[in-house]
């Protein structure tokens, strides 16, 4: 690595600031990756974990939608934890949360041309794994077995078809499930009125939290430098032709060619004063693990009923669930890990084995677009929003924004997730 070469701040050691620190520095640039907690941190219940650290990690290469919908303001009550559903928005946030609100009802017009946008990032996204895994050494990290989604009740056969005809509609693979598997699962949860989907193209990971430490492990070994500190402002100085950037932590200031900006649901912080709209929500979300407890198959289950994901890992099973808009320093809710406990005891699966608890923030954008893109007539980028998919979107995202940052023009458009689509 040259010391002349550009050197450029990584701004959050997620999954997504680690696959672009990883890339910026395997192109020759020098760089920078900052984050407050050491990465993989599982943080405390006042400073909450990054989301990286709890994946469900399932590839979700079915997930070419965005979220609002027509057909989901309509069924909005059945998703509240009143009724039994997954979403929780404590009375006391709602002034806060209602502007979001209103742009997620108006993206939900817009779905058909958000997907459009959307979907070229995903239907690649086991493929890119794929490719970065082989990168790293980390092949056998990646499971490409695809995942099942599991109705129950009286309406499981017609619920599973629907599914199947609108994924058909979305040119998204399934294949109706039955035989062996089924038979388990529907053994576990002492249930006959059951359906199930493959759905082939969708991947797994073993350790989300090892898959993160290679990949900085990696990005060191290119020169990377990491600095366990709390990032506060980034300021613009020079002229047009030969700006530089300000970095300010806690306790001093440097100076960098560039930054980017990954730190998630945190991102208003840094990239509102430099101009920008980030309308941010934090949609927290929280897992359970289940030590040494054996899969029914070496795949994802959803359980479309119970909004419950379980996802096999290295020598545990990980189950999460939940959107909760309780805000970013709300305490952890017991009462959602004791639901979360309900749901897996009536599914079959061994509670009694139960060893962690987890709860983290989804960065959430009212549209579910991620946002990529740049400051205009600045060298700061950004890389956040990326919802329930940040470790599905990561490789491709990384790829993306390093090319912006070297100067050579992505394989996909990046205006669609410019934030100024908020202004």
């Amino acid at each position: 690595m040259s010391k002349s070469a550009r050197h450029i701040a990584v701004i959050g050691a997620g999954i997504v600031g680690a696959t672009l620190a990883y890339r910026l520095a395997k192109a020759g640039m020098r760089v920078t990756l900052f984050d407050r907690h050491a990465p993989g941190a599982t943080g405390t219940d006042a400073a909450m974990a990054g989301a990286s650290y709890g994946h469900a990690g399932h590839i979700a290469t079915e997930l070419v939608e965005p979220l609002p919908s027509p057909a989901l303001l309509r069924s909005f009550w059945r998703e509240l934890t009143l009724f039994g559903g997954p979403l929780a928005v404590p009375v006391a946030r709602w002034h806060r949360w209602l502007p979001w609100a209103l742009r997620f009802v108006r993206a939900a017009f817009q779905q058909t041309q958000h997907t459009q946008f959307l979907a070229p990032l995903v239907r690649d996204a086991a493929n890119a794994h794929a490719a970065l895994m082989e990168e790293l050494d980390l092949s056998s990290q990646l499971v490409r077995n695809g995942h099942f989604q599991v109705w129950t009740g009286s309406k499981a056969r017609a619920q599973a078809a629907k599914e199947q005809a609108h994924m058909r509609s979305l040119g998204i693979a399934t294949i109706p499930s039955d035989g062996p598997l089924l038979e388990r699962v529907a053994q576990a949860a002492q249930t006959k009125d059951i359906a199930m989907l493959h759905f082939p193209d969708a991947a797994h990971v073993r350790d989300p939290s090892h898959i993160l430490a290679q990949l900085l492990q990696h990005a060191k070994a290119h020169g990377m430098q990491f600095s366990q500190q709390s990032v506060k402002s980034l300021h613009l100085d020079g002229s047009s032709s030969t700006h530089s950037i300000r970095l300010v932590t806690e306790t001093e200031t440097q100076v960098f060619d560039g930054a980017a900006v990954c730190t998630g649901a945190w991102a208003r912080e840094l990239l509102e004063p430099l101009g920008l709209k980030v309308p941010m929500e934090a949609a927290v979300g929280y897992h359970v693990e289940l030590n040494d407890a054996e899969p029914l198959t070496d795949a994802p289950i959803l359980y479309c009923n119970q909004r419950v994901l379980v996802t096999p890992m290295q020598g545990r099973l990980r189950a999460s669930s939940f959107m909760t808009f309780d805000g970013l320093d709300a305490p952890a809710k017991l009462q959602r890990y004791e639901k979360l406990q309900t749901h897996l005891q009536l599914l079959g699966y061994p509670t009694e084995a139960i060893s962690r608890h987890w709860r983290g923030p989804r960065p959430v954008l009212p549209d579910y677009l991620p946002a990529i893109g740049q400051v205009p007539n600045a060298p700061i980028w950004y890389a956040v929003g990326h919802q329930h998919i940040g470790l599905t979107l990561a490789p491709i995202t990384g790829t993306l924004l390093s090319a912006l940052i070297c100067g050579r023009s992505p394989t996909i458009d990046l205006s669609p997730f410019d934030l100024r689509r908020f202004h």
